[in-house]
């Protein structure tokens, strides 16, 4: 790898500054990148923030549908199992389009509906 290469794909240095106020306490967060996208501020925010929005739309499905910040699984590999299991439970959940309602409330019909879950997993009801 040339590094005088991997320089010359770099098209801006990216500073953020974040300002959070909670009451009367102040607190500031200056975050760097090395970007190859052009010098503008509109669309380097952009792809500063979408991951973040992404990462915490999916962490407030699981901590609120799963309870998953109320867990107490806590040996060996459990915790990690079940997390995987409930990732794919909410893209399973996510995906279908049967019912209107929010993930919460599909799962409750998953927990209680067993046509409803043998469609969710794609199994045919009447086999079971």
């Amino acid at each position: 790898m040339d590094p005088d290469r991997e320089r010359c794909d770099r098209a801006s240095l990216v500073w953020v500054e974040c300002e959070r106020r909670c009451g009367d306490r102040v607190t500031t967060d200056v975050r760097c990148f090395i970007a190859s996208l052009p010098p503008k501020a509109r669309l380097q925010l952009q792809a500063v923030r979408q991951p973040w929005s992404i990462e915490k739309a999916h962490h407030w499905v699981l901590d609120v549908a799963c309870g998953e910040d109320d867990s107490r699984i806590r040996t060996g590999y459990a915790a990690h199992n079940m997390a995987i299991l409930k990732r794919m439970a909410h893209n399973l959940l996510r995906q279908d389009r049967s019912l209107k309602v929010g993930i919460a409330h599909k799962r409750l019909a998953a927990a209680w509906d067993k046509n409803y879950l043998c469609r969710l997993i794609g199994f045919d009801p009447k086999s079971i």
